[in-house]
């Protein structure tokens, strides 16, 4: 199996990586998720406001995980919000 940054380094070896859009595992996608289903009243579209709760919340080791998991959390955020003005 291929680490996270292993895959980074090969996507990058390529001209169009920059333009393809984040690809995020899906570990990272179910984990922000359940962080805004359980605690979506501390989260906001912030990055640096979600980048803390995710440090607070979640047990995370490395400062490249949890900015992946605040990333996500803000675009879900943003999108679940979106969402329930619609109806």
């Amino acid at each position: 199996m291929y680490s996270q940054t292993q895959i980074e380094k090969y996507i990058s070896l390529f001209g169009f990586s920059g333009s393809m859009g984040n690809i995020r595992s899906s570990h990272i996608k179910h984990t922000a998720r359940e962080l805004v289903n359980t605690y979506s009243d501390k989260f906001s579209g912030d990055f640096e406001n979600n980048k803390e709760m995710v440090s607070r919340f979640t047990e995370v080791q490395t400062k490249r995980l949890r900015n992946m998991l605040a990333g996500y959390v803000t675009r879900y955020w943003k999108i679940k919000m979106k969402k329930e003005k619609e109806f």
